[in-house]
């Protein structure tokens, strides 16, 4: 047994000492995942396991059950990919806000697909967002640039929230929505940090290694 717990430890050491993966080659991977088209296909195979529970779901529904789907934004149903690929992955506050007031973001077509379903499934849809209010108005004109119009709501991350970390807004505009009756049966989001703490029936994580939000 001694042996063995001296064997963990060196081998524990040596890994704690291993040099991270050179961020360069990390950046081309990314790349190269995004246009050979793996990401494409990763992210649509998880918009589609989403909707064909949303259809399920809403046939099994209750009488008078008021659903909802809540949707992040960003790499979600709005691809950043020109600013990501130009700026070598920079996420520079300023550069990054800079690149979202031009309201140029590209749809995603899979989300978007899924958003449609929603609607045609008459499934009253939210978006919960780490943008912050100063970036509404280029917001919703580009979600309506790429035919998203009809929502029930948009939370935008508060600017004086200091907290490091999305999740405690996050949850509680999830909850703000249940209590306002509603049952929160899809919560989709490309960060894990889109989809903690609770308050939603069904949660889908989308590819993104392009960033991290905490």
């Amino acid at each position: 047994m001694r042996h063995l717990t001296l064997l963990l430890l060196t081998v524990l050491v040596g890994c704690a000492a291993r040099e991270p993966r050179n961020l360069t080659l990390e950046k081309w991977a990314a790349t190269e995942y995004h246009d050979s088209g793996r990401y494409d296909a990763q992210f649509a195979n998880v918009a589609d396991q989403a909707r064909n529970y949303l259809r399920k779901r809403v046939a099994n529904s209750r009488p008078g059950e008021k659903l909802a789907v809540i949707f992040d934004i960003d790499e979600t149903l709005l691809s950043n990919w020109p600013y990501l690929s130009e700026s070598d992955y920079s996420l520079n506050l300023k550069m990054v806000n800079r690149w979202l007031a031009k309201a140029r973001s590209l749809p995603l077509p899979a989300a978007v697909a899924l958003y449609q379903e929603a609607i045609l499934l008459r499934v009253p849809i939210f978006f919960v967002t780490e943008r912050h209010p100063n970036l509404h108005l280029p917001t919703v004109t580009n979600l309506r640039r790429i035919g998203i119009t009809k929502y029930q709501g948009l939370f935008m991350r508060p600017a004086n929230d200091t907290s490091g970390s999305v999740v405690s807004f996050k949850r509680a505009s999830r909850q703000a929505i249940a209590d306002q009756g509603y049952r929160i049966v899809l919560n989709i989001g490309d960060q894990a940090s889109d989809l903690s703490g609770g308050f939603s029936e069904r949660h889908y994580k989308l590819p993104n290694p392009f960033y991290y939000i905490d």
